[in-house]
């Protein structure tokens, strides 16, 4: 009898512990929320699960007086039904917000620039939910830009390319979306190797703000060549790169947002070559020791070379 009550205390045991591990899978389970926004391909547009109850969408910016007729953000909802979303405008000044309504399958542009003549303003967009996309616009004389904004802040991010050629600028966007202040530490490498100024260490980057820096003034100047690097040694920020060719045989104007990881692939799905075209493509190492990078090109019917 002894024997037999031992026999199905054990199995109850075993019963009980299966089912511990199954609640305890489960559980581990990632969190839905705003905090699900983290994921690990930050600084690229990305693909909602369906289960966030908010989705932050954080764009590059736009820089007030520097040629640029207007900026807006642009939210599209390709659901079923309204979604709502607001939108936050960081720049110098006290954080302003506005809360707009996207009706169902259709796209509503918002005004960033809002009246200001001089200085940044990044536009941060929280959806209500995990549907919608947002993206930005600008509008200037040599061609309209748009730009992708991104779905996640990280401590890092690099800049495989910048140019400050005959007077071409570039500007580096620093934006700190959190209610705590961020370190921020810049440097950048040229043709002559890198370099690490003293006024881009130790950046106070003050909390719902952005600040805009020049690289030109920060000792980048003549640069065909021009990578940069920012790291927060506290918090996470967003770093962008404005952008306006002037000479050198590069003419336009271009904003983005940077790239927050090193990494050993990379794959560009379009390119074009032929007359009065030129592509190049930049690659940077932001590491201590050299690096060896093979380039294929793929054309259509021919294959990778």
């Amino acid at each position: 009898m002894n024997l037999i009550r031992r026999v199905v205390a054990f199995v109850l045991l075993c019963a009980v512990s299966a089912v511990v591990v199954v609640v305890d899978r489960h559980s581990g389970k990632q969190s839905v929320g705003a905090s699900s926004a983290i994921v690990e391909f930050a600084g690229f547009p990305q693909a909602s699960d369906g289960s966030r109850i908010s989705t932050s969408w954080f764009c590059p910016g736009a820089a007030a007086g520097d040629g640029i007729s207007s900026a807006s953000v642009v939210v599209v909802n390709p659901s079923g039904s309204d979604i709502s979303a607001t939108v936050n405008f960081l720049s110098d000044s006290p954080a302003d917000a506005e809360t707009i309504t996207v009706a169902a399958r259709s796209r509503k542009e918002v005004d960033v620039l809002r009246g200001k003549t001089v200085g940044v303003v990044v536009p941060v967009v929280e959806i209500i939910g995990s549907f919608g996309s947002v993206e930005q616009e600008l509008i200037y004389a040599a061609g309209d830009v748009t730009s992708q904004c991104v779905s996640q802040t990280s401590s890092t991010w690099y800049f495989a390319d910048g140019f400050t050629a005959e007077g071409s600028t570039q500007r580096l966007v620093l934006a700190n979306p959190f209610p705590e202040s961020a370190v921020v530490n810049v440097s950048y490498t040229t043709t002559n190797g890198r370099r690490t100024p003293a006024s881009l260490q130790g950046i106070i980057l003050d909390a719902r703000s952005s600040r805009s820096i020049s690289l030109a003034d920060a000792g980048a100047q003549t640069e065909a060549r021009l990578a940069v690097e920012v790291k927060a040694s506290t918090g996470q920020i967003i770093a962008s790169r404005i952008q306006h060719y002037l000479g050198a045989g590069r003419l336009g104007y271009s904003t983005t947002v940077g790239t927050p990881m090193a990494l050993r692939d990379w794959w560009f799905t379009s390119g074009r070559t032929g007359a009065m075209v030129s592509e190049l493509l930049m690659v940077f190492n932001p590491s201590d020791s050299p690096a060896q990078v093979n380039v294929s090109f793929c054309d259509g019917g021919i294959g990778c070379e």
